[in-house]
């Protein structure tokens, strides 16, 4: 997981990788970057993100580390 420019940057640099995610944690963007066509690992992320965020998780964590959900 990255900051989005820093991971804009390794994504292009790297090659073969593509920011599947992104969303607000704290004051800004943050991303998580795999393997352009890893439609698996890509499926598996969603998946478990989805769950943490339906279950309040994310938002638990956010409050708890940053003050705001």
């Amino acid at each position: 997981m990255s900051d989005v420019i820093p991971a804009e940057t390794i994504a292009a640099q790297q090659g073969g990788m593509k920011i599947v995610w992104t969303g607000v944690v704290s004051s800004g963007p943050v991303n998580i970057v795999i393997p352009e066509g890893d439609s698996g690992l890509s499926t598996e992320l969603n998946t478990h993100i989805q769950l943490l965020k339906d279950q309040g998780i994310i938002d638990q964590l956010a409050e708890k580390y940053f003050g705001a959900p």
